[in-house]
């Protein structure tokens, strides 16, 4: 078999350990023949190539760069790149490729493999940052690298009296930062995941001196960003006005000296700065990246000869291992995403562009919103007499809305839902539905935000998390039905930021507030009230009181007694508020659309309902993180839930935005590979509900019920089974 190798990228110590090995174990073992492609993909496009053989290789293995050379060419970046790369390993009459490298020879790897090249994947870089892999070679000695450094910078800073803040490399990921900055015991380290407060560095550094330690050694990341208005540029990466390479990469650095200079400023000591740049990638690979570079080297050509194309060599647990390429990257995600945003709002747009108040399909347009505007209605004409008369209610609408005239709703909501609407049903109902529906994006757009800034490994995913939120099932039939579901999304993204900032009874009067859905809090007062969160549950009880006392103040007893009758019929007047249970996304419904007995059914959704919440309770004890807790919190709200329509799902995004958050720090874990994946599907899943007419089987339930599962399965994973 003849084989290609190439190196791509940014060079590091070990590219050649692992040619060698290649060459070596396919030369002896398998009888193998070797051409190797220079300067990365650009030998390929360029048709620059060499004969790789022993006596190539030999020597080799502890000299750092590489005997191909590399470059950041990027076929992709040329209308003809790919078929010149398939057209030049023709000519060459390779029967596989070896393409070694970071992220971006990878992507391009991929996307041979999918025009049919035989191709293997090794993974490289300093940073250290691979999904797929424990390590990568040539991270051990960057480490050692600065560590070396740091211990030098150690004694000068300590006769001079000063504050040395050493930058590093490592791009957008700390793992360099954090292992050198322990092994060289740094005082401050700074890493890209965890945006920094430049005045609590500078107290840091203040309460040492303080001490008696008169001078602090700060390893700052790269790719570290301040958290305040320090510089043009908050939030985001310094980067060199350098322009970017093909893959659309900025060259990062100047972290050091800003944050030095902002040091010195606010502390009055000397501060000076050490950019180690390069250094860290070059010279002699380490022994356990020499050993490690070889291991890959050596799997590689062994997945060359079982045919294991369009997979990488992965080293995990000390084994190595095959990983296939990964089918869900963000890129594919976000034309997903996109392609899901614009078919659901350009069917939205469609829909409602007929004349007048009437859809395409003969519904009022915002058809849940007529009902809370006829109850606004009532309120200020003061009728709460009529709050629930189903046939008064026909008239009034008859009266505000001569085009909706026919249709009927179930009055169920409490009483204080009509105050809220008050104000609205002052205007004609086009304007009313205008306002309510631009609040709820809002609403949505602000909770999206604030749960989107807590996630430190989403925050590179802008544009993509923008996509998705705006192709998210909940939020269009949210928007499509003109719900009140965008408050219920509010009481839980205000609850998750108080328990957060460990505000428990301000997190109480938010879940509390869900009393106009009482359904949706169900599970919330389970978990508070089994877990002993009284503080909490007072909270809660406070909320909802204040509700219902408002509306009895305004209204009366004769009405909330009313209400009280209403709610007790539920169980009889469950067909008609629940007319399409192909849209409703709980365990009731599960159970009723897969069983034709309702007795049964009702016994089935009772035991599965007290199992997650179980489970629920069990999590939240657990005091594992917030993301992974509140997450189950929000699925079990959903799953538990005895009424449950689509347009409820909208209380998902947090823990969609958490639950993705989490897995991408953690992505070669499986349990995360499985999150992304119930992730991704769970989309279409809620849109096909449909569908479950036929199949009786409603799949969305179960992707969240397997959610649950996973992240319980990971709050108590024994501590032995962490990632690397």
């Amino acid at each position: 078999m003849r084989v290609g190798i190439l190196t791509g990228g940014g060079d590091c110590p070990g590219l050649n350990a692992v040619i060698r090995a290649v060459v070596r174990k396919g030369s002896f073992h398998y009888e193998d023949e070797f051409v190797g492609f220079l300067e990365g993909w650009r030998g390929l496009l360029e048709d620059k190539a060499m004969p790789l053989d022993l006596s190539n290789v030999a020597g080799i293995l502890p000299r750092g760069g590489t005997i191909l050379r590399t470059s950041r060419t990027n076929p992709l970046k040329r209308s003809d790149g790919l078929d010149k790369v398939v057209s030049t390993l023709s000519q060459h009459k390779v029967d596989a490729l070896i393409a070694i490298g970071g992220d971006d020879t990878l992507s391009v790897a991929a996307k041979l493999h999918e025009r049919a090249v035989k191709v293997i994947g090794v993974p490289k870089t300093i940073d250290n940052d691979l999904s797929g892999t424990d390590y990568c070679f040539g991270f051990d000695t960057a480490v050692n690298v600065v560590t070396e450094a740091i211990d030098r910078v150690h004694t000068t800073a300590e006769a001079h009296n000063r504050v040395m803040v050493v930058e590093v490399m490592g791009r957008d990921s700390g793992w360099i930062a954090i292992h050198s900055g322990v092994a060289g015991g740094a005082d401050v380290i700074l890493i890209p995941e965890l945006p920094f407060d430049i005045e609590k560095v500078s107290e840091k550094i203040r309460l040492r001196h303080a001490r008696g330690r008169y001078f602090s050694i700060v390893v700052v990341a790269e790719g570290a960003k301040f958290s305040a208005d320090v510089n043009p540029q908050h939030g985001a990466p310094i980067v060199q006005d350098m322009g970017k390479d093909e893959f659309g990469h900025a060259r990062l650095g100047g972290i050091g000296n800003i944050l030095a200079r902002e040091i010195e400023h606010r502390t009055g000591f000397e501060t000076r700065t050490v950019v180690l740049g390069h250094i860290q990638r070059g010279g002699s690979p380490s022994a356990f990246d020499r050993v490690l570079a070889t291991r890959y080297g050596l799997g590689a050509i062994d997945m060359v000869h079982r045919g294991e194309f369009g997979c990488m060599a992965a080293f995990d647990a000390g084994s190595m291992l095959t990983r296939p390429a990964s089918w869900l990257t963000a890129k594919r995600i976000c034309i997903h995403g996109l392609l899901l945003a614009v078919c659901l709002w350009t069917t939205y747009a469609v829909d409602i562009s007929t004349p007048g108040l009437r859809d395409r399909y003969g519904l009022v347009k915002g058809t849940d919103f007529l009902h809370f505007y006829t109850l606004g209605s009532l309120a200020l004409r003061g009728r709460g007499d009529l709050l629930y008369d189903m046939r008064a209610q026909a008239i009034v609408i008859r009266e505000r809305v001569p085009q909706a005239g026919g249709d009927v709703y179930l009055p169920l909501y409490g009483p204080q839902v009509s105050l809220l609407f008050a104000p609205l049903a002052r205007l004609p109902y086009g304007w009313a539905l205008t306002a309510w529906l631009s609040f709820n994006v809002v609403i949505y757009a602000l909770c999206c935000y604030a749960i989107w800034k807590r996630c430190a490994n989403l925050r590179s995913y802008g544009l993509t998390v923008l996509i998705l939120a705006m192709a998210f099932p909940g939020f269009f039939h949210l928007i499509l039905w003109g719900q009140t579901s965008g408050l219920a999304l509010l009481c839980f993204t205000l609850g998750f930021r108080a328990v957060n900032s460990e505000r428990y009874f301000l997190a109480g009067l938010a879940i509390g507030s869900l009393i106009f859905k009482p359904q949706l809090a169900l599970a919330a007062a389970a978990i508070f009230l089994f877990s002993g969160e009284w503080r909490t549950v007072l909270g809660a009880l406070s909320a909802a009181s204040a509700q219902l006392a408002l509306a009895w103040v305004h209204y009366g007893t004769s009405v909330t007694q009313s209400y009280l009758r209403a709610l007790s019929r539920i169980r009889e007047v469950a067909p008609l508020l629940e007319p399409r249970l192909y849209q409703t996304h709980s365990l009731r419904s599960f159970w009723s659309l897969l069983l034709p007995w309702p007795g049964i059914a009702f016994v089935f959704y009772v035991v599965c309902a007290i199992a997650v919440l179980v489970i629920a309770i069990e999590c939240w004890r657990s005091r594992a993180p917030l993301n992974l807790r509140y997450s189950v919190l929000l699925l079990a709200s959903v799953l538990v839930a005895p009424h449950l329509t689509v347009y409820d799902l909208v209380i998902l995004a947090p823990a969609y935005l958490l639950l993705g958050d989490w897995a991408l720090q953690t992505p070669v874990h499986p349990r995360a590979q499985a999150v992304q994946a119930l992730l991704y599907i769970s989309y279409p899943l809620f849109l096909l509900g449909p569908v479950s007419r036929f199949t009786h089987v409603q799949s969305s339930v179960l992707a969240m019920t397997v959610l649950v599962w996973i992240c319980r399965q990971e709050i108590f994973k024994p501590a032995s089974a962490s990632p690397a």
